[in-house]
């Protein structure tokens, strides 16, 4: 068993940790899914993903296990938080020494902890493979997916539509345009009152002007009537809990009468 290990939190992120991995030879430990977040979902990796298919893909590109081994249990360990964005070059110089000193790294946060760009073709399609081929979701999570397809199907061609427009997603964001005062107020208590989210005073108005706000529910009805797509389209939920509720779909609705979600 390689002495270097490497384990990494929250699912959205698997795909860079497997890279990440490969860059520094180093075998990779299931990852621990985030059970702290806005929505305190307790779920483990094979909860969400068929957990014996992604080490098998992976095989011949990172050896991934399970758990620890017993040996190295107690081995000294090193928590980094890996800087974000970054290359090759950071693992390789700044990260890859501290086998000389430590058995296992534990990266304490995955969110953006590799470049997008400039990376070696090796790397990004490894990160692509992953992606799409390695996280298969687990049988039952996909015989669910395939069956609510197959609903949306009997209605002929239709729309999946995730809309970014759920309370941690706006809390975060400071992005408020359309809510009424108190809906606004209740956002930033939510963001003031979350320890990891750093940046507590945001500008609305501001967020929105360079592009980091999702569309309204409203605004996405009038962009898909003007690309043409007709009232009798399907249209399919593909998010959680739309913040505000049916207050905040009402638009939609009514240029999309034929909505559904997952519930």
């Amino acid at each position: 068993f390689a002495p270097p290990q490497l384990a990494s939190p929250h699912s959205r992120k698997i795909s860079d940790m497997v890279a990440v991995a490969r860059i520094l030879k180093a075998t990779l430990i299931i990852p621990e899914l985030d059970k702290k977040s806005f929505w305190l979902d307790k779920s483990n990796f094979s909860d969400v993903f068929d957990e014996e298919h992604f080490i098998r893909y992976l095989a011949n590109d990172v050896k991934v296990e399970k758990n620890l081994p017993k040996e190295l249990v107690k081995a000294p360990k090193s928590v980094r938080y890996f800087k974000s964005w970054s290359g090759v070059d950071y693992y390789q110089n700044e990260i890859s020494p501290l086998w000389e000193h430590r058995q296992v790294i534990r990266a304490a946060k995955s969110d953006s902890r590799l470049a997008n760009n400039f990376l070696p073709p090796d790397i990004q399609k490894l990160r692509c493979r992953t992606f799409f081929q390695a996280l298969r979701f687990a049988p039952p999570i996909e015989a669910l997916g395939n069956l609510l397809v197959e609903r949306m199907k009997s209605f002929g061609p239709y729309i999946a539509l995730h809309l970014r427009y759920e309370k941690d997603m706006l809390a975060f964001s400071g992005c408020t345009y359309g809510l009424s005062d108190t809906e606004s107020e209740e956002l930033a208590m939510i963001r003031g009152n979350t320890t990891y989210w750093k940046v507590k005073d945001i500008d609305p108005l501001e967020q929105r002007s360079h592009g980091h706000c999702p569309l309204t529910p409203k605004e996405v009805g009038m962009f898909l009537s003007a690309l043409g797509y007709p009232s009798s389209t399907p249209v399919y939920i593909a998010a959680g809990e739309i913040y505000g509720g049916e207050s905040h779909m009402v638009d939609l609705q009514s240029r999309f009468p034929i909505l559904m979600n997952k519930v």
